[in-house]
């Protein structure tokens, strides 16, 4: 006869009240209010869930005491990081993508792969807009360290780009020529130019008759958008310039 299992542990349930059982806090300070939050949680999940936190805990070089100051990421990032430690559904479409990049740099820093490859996932299906588009290129540029999380930030900002030409055009022509966000919006165009169709038989067939009409003579739709562009910038400066 097998023995049934004595306990059967709920992490998450341990999460939601750790404070009895808690031997490890970290400490965070809000940089503009000087406010002070902490995070409680246990070592041995931490270090069950990543062989950095092993080291940190148990290793020859372990801490030295169990409260933890925390300065490179936000208190909210690094929750998220525990709360899916300890196995607690997080619905990740509902963090911010500023947000969800601290958490895959922390991903990144405590050598957690699948927590990874979760967050490029849902930024891969991110659906992005108008009023995110600067703010998204800005962070793929920031995080250009994290190659594969800025990289495909970069591709869903680009795909938006060449799907709706008119809408960035009048984002250009609202901001100020050769300004932060106007030369951020060149290097975003710049990207959406080099994405590639889908490999299969019809965007080759696409990619052919693209070719033939260029052959032709006639306008591929990336140029018509760059010669578009130019034309919006110059004006806006010529604009600009005479009321100067």
């Amino acid at each position: 006869m097998v023995t049934p299992n004595i306990q059967t542990v709920d992490l998450a349930m341990i999460r939601e009240s750790p404070s009895q059982t808690s031997d490890v806090k970290f400490i965070f300070k809000d940089r503009t209010t000087g406010n002070v939050m902490e995070l409680l949680a246990h070592k041995l999940v931490l270090a069950v869930g990543s062989e950095v936190f092993m080291a940190q805990f148990f290793g020859s070089l372990k801490e030295d005491s169990d409260t933890i100051p925390v300065e490179d990421v936000s208190c909210e990032a690094f929750k998220i990081l525990l709360d899916m430690l300890y196995n607690k559904k997080v619905t990740l479409t509902d963090v911010s993508l500023a947000l969800l990049a601290e958490v895959y740099s922390l991903a990144d820093k405590y050598l957690l792969g699948k927590m990874q490859d979760s967050i490029i996932q849902d930024v891969s299906s991110r659906k992005m807009t108008g009023g995110m588009l600067i703010e998204a290129g800005k962070l793929a540029e920031d995080y250009l360290h994290m190659e594969k999380f800025s990289e495909n930030l970069y591709m869903v900002c680009a795909k938006f780009i060449k799907k709706n030409v008119q809408e960035v055009l009048e984002i250009f022509e609202s901001e100020e020529v050769g300004g932060a966000n106007s030369m951020l919006l060149h290097r975003l165009m710049a990207k959406a130019s080099k994405v590639k169709e889908p490999s299969d038989n019809a965007s080759k067939k696409r990619k052919q008759k693209k070719n033939d009409d260029e052959d032709d003579g006639k306008v591929s739709p990336t140029t018509a958008f760059v010669n578009r562009f130019l034309m919006k910038e110059r004006e806006k400066g010529r604009r600009q310039y005479s009321i100067e």
